[in-house]
């Protein structure tokens, strides 16, 4: 056979075997640079946000609820009989990275407006190591009387707000770890309170079963101010646990929590009960994605 033609084939089929390697290294490190799989199930984590926002195009709808303490016990059917508040709303991804939504809460009658920025995602090759994601509710309060049973003379006054800065990891292919700042404020107060409170989280939750994850989560805030008054009494901590059922549409939560309220600043600034789990209150999140 040629010589020239054999040494041909071999720089052609060595050419070929090139370019595959690089479109291979090229894929991998494509792949490697995609979003981690699934740190989260949802957008919600207990009480708090997780650093994950809704895809673009993406529309979900959360039903929130939470009973009264487990205190009485079967008197009134472990809280499912006494008062209850419920929270509905609806999240938008107009990018992956941009969320905006809207939710109505029963109680206080908060209407809430929400947008949250992922300015980091962490990805499969390591290169960004965790999620960063920014979160803001602004809510407008319906009742006529603040939570300081004052009636609001201005309608500014009805206005709050929660800012949070949230950071997580996805460590193993279970666990997922998140922390998370936050500043509440409230323009409308009374004489013995303060307009800001500064609040700090910490979450995780574990799969430990196929889509079935256990989750944890512990919330603390204190009063801000440069003439706290000896009347403040600081915000009690929450300490929450839960589980978790997920499947590609939908994320159930089942939750016992010593929050009462579903708005975040709300429960930040105004948590009362001292943690005791023998008053912990039952609830429930939903998240139905379309």
């Amino acid at each position: 056979m040629n010589k020239k033609f054999i040494a041909l084939l071999i720089i052609f089929f060595a050419t070929l075997s090139f370019v595959s390697a690089q479109d291979s290294l090229k894929v991998a490190d494509e792949d490697g640079l995609r979003p981690v799989r699934d740190p989260w199930a949802c957008t919600m984590l207990i009480d708090n946000q997780t650093t994950k926002t809704a895809e673009k195009g993406q529309l979900e709808f959360l039903i929130t609820h939470r009973m009264t303490d487990w205190s009485n016990g079967l008197t009134d059917l472990y809280g499912l009989y006494g008062g209850a508040d419920i929270r509905l709303g609806f999240n938008y991804g107009i990018t992956d990275k941009i969320q905006v939504g809207f939710g109505t809460v029963k109680n206080s009658k908060f209407q809430e407006f929400q947008f949250k920025y992922n300015f980091l995602t962490q990805n499969r090759n390591e290169s960004i190591p965790f999620s960063l994601t920014f979160f803001e509710n602004i809510a407008i309060c319906g009742n006529d009387y603040n939570p300081y049973n004052e009636k609001y003379v201005l309608f500014t006054d009805r206005f709050s707000y929660f800012s949070e800065l949230l950071i997580s990891r996805k460590v193993t292919d279970r666990l997922s770890i998140q922390a998370g700042a936050s500043i509440s404020h409230f323009n409308g107060v009374d004489s013995l309170h303060l307009n800001n409170y500064f609040g700090l989280t910490a979450d995780a939750r574990y799969k430990f079963y196929n889509e079935i994850s256990f989750m944890a989560e512990y919330s603390r805030a204190w009063a801000m101010g440069n003439d706290i008054k000896n009347t403040i009494t600081q915000p009690s901590p929450n300490f929450a646990i839960g589980f978790e059922f997920g499947t590609g549409t939908h994320a159930f939560q089942l939750v016992a929590t010593n929050y009462s309220a579903i708005t975040p600043q709300q429960n930040y600034a105004f948590q009362s009960k001292e943690w005791d789990r023998t008053k912990l209150g039952l609830g429930f999140n939903i998240t139905v994605r379309f």
